[in-house]
């Protein structure tokens, strides 16, 4: 209240001293301008009362020049908004529509009465001129046709935005703007420069409420959005809200960029929130970019009233010292508009003149308006707050600057000069990024196949590739010496199948090592995936097959009932291993002819690279069916069904007690090692995650080689052993052999069955 009072007591005290010298000054032609300020009201009003002193010494000035509005003098008709829209567009009514005829308005410093006021002034055909106000409201000349901005409105750091966008090669961008008038119009003007300069909008927020801004920052996060332009006042409460939350997802960092749009203040204005410490907070602050309007020149060239920009502001500082009025930092932007007003109406005689007409007659005629906007369009001239003109929408065309705040400090880092669209640097703007790597727009997804284990599967080759070798020294002894008494009574036809079951399934590890390598065509993985499945089945089946055929004919000749018939042969044994490969193709030739498998990339983030600007992610191709569960059921139940019926067949002939003729103690092993690894291998290869191929693959690969390579040896090995053996009982011809089956004895030819 006693600011008020304190501003209030100066004014009129200014405006007493000013009504006692126009009265001993009658001879000069006088120019009455309104002036709108928030001189109660409102903790602004300390500081309007101080404009009201800066504009009375300016005219004052301007008067003593001899080339500025020579033989005029301007008196000022002082009115209080009291901070109230409606008051303001009520006291605009009282200046304009009684009294002398107002040449200009100057003011009010508030947007909101800014906006109201603005649209009265052209009603009364006058010019306002604002100092202060920085809404983007008032750019449209089809509402504000008479309005001229002494200072930078937030709209026109939308050209800057976009400069530094392209200068940094950034192309997509997401906003967040507080909701109000002052934020809204400028921020969708940005979002319109955007389109027309190719650029993406990928999302925009408006903040509401406290409770919309985790969703806001979620939207953000969501969409990869990197650079992020926030709309709203440093000194809003929602600000460390905003930045609070940006914590909590993780939007800070190197790899990301906050630009705000209000003038970069000191960390006063971030604080601590219910959900984060200052320091997190300012951890997400910390670098952030911040555009503003210088309100000082930084030049040393002499502004239009002779002086420095910096000595002009000395002289404001002194004026208050020791005074009841107190400066801000908009200050030099008031006094700027003092001489833009001046200089406009000087530049609007000429004008006038052509039409016969002069300053001291305006009486809110059209002419008068087209002439003095004439003028005001013309003006150009180097003030306190820098270079001051206007544009075709009245606005300034000044200097914009870009700022970067940082716990302890503060360092400018470019200007934008509108007029030149030119970026001009304070700093090295490689210097700005740590290690000079300017952050990207957008994460750049890299994917690579993950790398496979080189040893892991070397190892396994070198495995399988023995495995393969011995299975062929295998079959070459089995052809060798088939007519080998030892070997003859082991049936060499069922080891050949045997052998071929082997290759088939160390093929098949060679197939899964080249999937794993990635030396195939990821175009041919379905192919491939249904191949392995065809090698384990159709290699399970001739393996185990040959085995199960070869007992079963031993079980057929000892048993009592069959002792007289005819013996089986290796053609019959052959048709026997076709029908068990036929329910093979029942079962796969539907599977790979209605569900076949498809080549699934998985893909997972690589947490041994680590970039700001790229994700680094691994690529695992498998191979994937939703329905592969129930048709692997299905091979395996029948799998399962052959290794049963092949431990029964081992069990009925253990008690033939002719070696070379009865494999059924090494097919018990087999199916022993088989079904004790598969119990334990198979479940955990399926649960086993997408994620660990290697693992995988040495699980699979390791149960394939020794299920295989073991049961190769136990059939094979003791023939090797038995080779030489003299056939004592076959020198007086094929002999009649006698074997045990349960209790029974049965006489049998058994050359004869081969």
């Amino acid at each position: 209240m006693n600011y008020h009072l304190g501003a209030l007591f100066a004014v009129f005290s200014l405006t007493l001293e000013r009504v006692w010298l126009l009265s001993n000054d009658n001879s000069t032609p006088v120019i009455h301008v309104g002036v709108l300020l928030e001189l109660s009201e409102s903790h602004y009003s300390v500081y309007s009362a101080f404009y009201v002193k800066i504009f009375d010494n300016a005219f004052d000035e301007i008067q003593a020049r001899s080339d500025l509005l020579h033989g005029y003098r301007i008196q000022m008709d002082v009115r209080n908004t009291m901070d109230h829209n409606g008051h303001a567009a009520v006291e605009m009514v009282n200046l304009l529509q009684f009294g002398e005829p107002k040449v200009a308005v100057l003011g009010p410093t508030k947007s909101g009465s800014l906006i109201t006021t603005g649209q009265i002034a052209p009603i009364f055909h006058t010019i306002q001129l604002s100092c202060i106000a920085i809404t983007a409201e008032t750019s449209d000349t089809t509402l504000f046709p008479t309005l001229y901005k002494v200072n930078q409105a937030s709209d026109l750091l939308n050209p800057f935005r976009i400069k530094l966008m392209n200068h940094f090669g950034w192309a997509r961008v997401g906003t967040i703007v507080y909701q109000n008038d002052l934020n809204i119009k400028q921020i969708n003007d940005f979002h319109t420069m955007l389109r027309r300069n190719n650029m993406t909008l990928v999302t925009s927020a408006v903040v509401a409420d406290i409770k919309s801004i985790p969703n806001v920052i979620a939207t953000i996060k969501q969409f990869d959005v990197r650079i992020i332009v926030g709309s709203f006042l440093m000194t809003n409460v929602y600000t460390s809200e905003i930045l609070c939350e940006a914590f909590k997802q993780g939007l800070y960092g190197e790899r990301y960029v906050w630009i705000f749009t209000e003038q970069v203040y000191e960390f006063r204005w971030v604080r601590a929130t219910a959900d984060c410490t200052l320091e997190q907070v300012q951890l997400v602050a910390n670098g952030r970019f911040g555009m503003y309007f210088q309100n000082m020149s930084s030049s040393t060239e002499r502004t239009i009233t002779g002086r420095t920009a910096e000595e002009e502001v000395v002289i404001l500082k002194t004026k208050i010292f020791n005074s009841s009025f107190e400066m801000s930092s908009t200050a030099p932007w008031v006094l700027d508009t003092a001489w833009a007003l001046a200089l406009g109406l000087n530049n609007s005689i000429k004008y006038l003149k052509e039409q016969g007409l002069s300053l001291t007659n305006y009486f809110y005629s059209k002419q008068h308006l087209a002439a003095i906007m004439k003028g005001m369009d013309d003006v150009a001239f180097l003030g306190v707050t820098g270079p001051v003109s206007f544009d075709k929408s009245h606005s300034r065309i000044g200097i914009t600057y870009l700022k970067q705040q940082f716990a302890s400090y503060t360092r400018d880092l470019a200007s934008y000069d509108i007029t030149k669209d030119t970026l001009h640097w304070f700093v090295p703007y490689n210097s700005i990024w740590k290690d000079g790597h300017i952050p990207q727009d957008k994460f750049i997804y890299r994917e690579n196949l993950m790398k496979p284990n080189n040893a892991a599967a070397v190892i396994m080759l070198t495995f399988s590739t023995l495995g393969c070798l011995t299975c062929l020294c295998f079959l070459a002894f089995n052809i060798i010496y088939r007519t080998n008494w030892a070997v003859k009574m082991s049936s060499p036809n069922m080891n050949n199948v045997i052998i071929c079951g082997c290759l088939f399934m160390y093929i098949e590890v060679y197939v899964s090592s080249f999937d794993y390598l990635h030396v195939l065509n990821d175009s041919i993985g379905s192919a491939m995936c249904m191949s392995k499945v065809w090698l384990l089945s159709v290699g399970f089946t001739l393996l185990f097959g040959g085995m199960f055929c070869k007992t079963y004919r031993v079980h057929y000749l000892f048993r009592e009932h069959r002792a007289r018939k005819k013996p089986l042969k290796d053609r019959h044994l052959f048709a026997m291993i076709a029908v068990l490969l036929s329910v093979d193709h029942v079962i796969i030739i539907p599977w790979a002819a209605i569900f076949p498998f498809s080549y699934k990339r998985y893909v997972m983030p690589n947490k041994e690279y680590v970039d700001n600007n790229v994700i680094y992610s691994d690529v695992i191709m498998d191979c994937h069916n939703d329905n592969q569960i129930y048709w692997t059921i299905a091979v395996y139940v029948y799998k399962g069904l052959m290794l049963a019926i092949g431990t029964f067949l081992a069990w009925e002939t253990r008690h033939v007690t002719i070696p070379e003729l009865n494999d059924s103690k090494y097919i018990a092993t087999c199916i022993y090692n088989v079904v004790v690894i598969c119990i334990f291998e198979v479940p955990l290869s399926h649960l086993l995650p997408v994620e660990q191929p290697t693992l995988i693959y040495v699980l699979q690969s390791c149960l394939i080689i020794f299920c295989t390579t073991s049961c190769a040896c136990l059939i094979f090995i003791p023939k090797l052993r038995s080779r030489n053996k003299v056939q004592d009982r076959m020198l007086n011809g094929p002999p009649s052999t006698s074997a045990r089956t349960g209790s029974t004895m049965a006489p049998v030819s058994v050359t004869s069955a081969f």
